[in-house]
């Protein structure tokens, strides 16, 4: 069974930019972003689960899947699509978990086992397969924890 970990960036891995970089060497520089810690908890997910890794933050329009397999090793396999919804879909809320319901019909190898980290509640129903972050402090060993037991299940 596929096992897929939909992680957002901003509010997980560091506390959410006053600006979005587009510059690649700037990210890898800044301290501010993906900070180490919390990398190495998305990746010890990756380790005792053997989930593959797939991209819902906004970062995914302006950088690749290469770019970000430098920070994750290369368990990324994938981003998830950008939908072409109106205007009223961004101000109803649910947007993220649309463009994962996407993913999971048009990427995947049938049966999936997922879970999906964000700090924004208002992307997603209340499911138990969410995690949503504190902005200010990001992933948490506890949260981290849970997705390794979540992604373990079989669903």
């Amino acid at each position: 069974m596929q096992k897929i970990l939909f992680l957002d960036f901003d509010g997980v891995l560091h506390s959410p930019p006053n600006y979005v970089p587009g510059n690649w060497q700037v990210v890898r520089k800044d301290p501010a972003f993906f900070l180490s810690r919390i990398v190495e908890r998305v990746m010890e997910i990756v380790r005792q689960t053997e989930c593959e890794i797939v991209i819902t933050s906004a970062w995914r329009v302006d950088f690749s899947i290469g770019q970000f397999n430098d920070i994750f090793d290369g368990a990324v396999t994938g981003m998830t699509p950008v939908l072409d919804l109106p205007i009223s879909a961004y101000k109803e809320g649910l947007v993220r978990y649309k463009e994962i319901q996407d993913y999971l019909t048009f990427d995947t190898t049938g049966d999936a086992v997922w879970v999906a980290i964000d700090d924004q509640s208002k992307h997603f129903p209340n499911l138990g397969n969410i995690i949503i972050t504190n902005p200010g402090e990001g992933l948490t060993e506890l949260q981290a924890s849970l997705c390794i037991k979540l992604l373990c299940s079989e669903g």
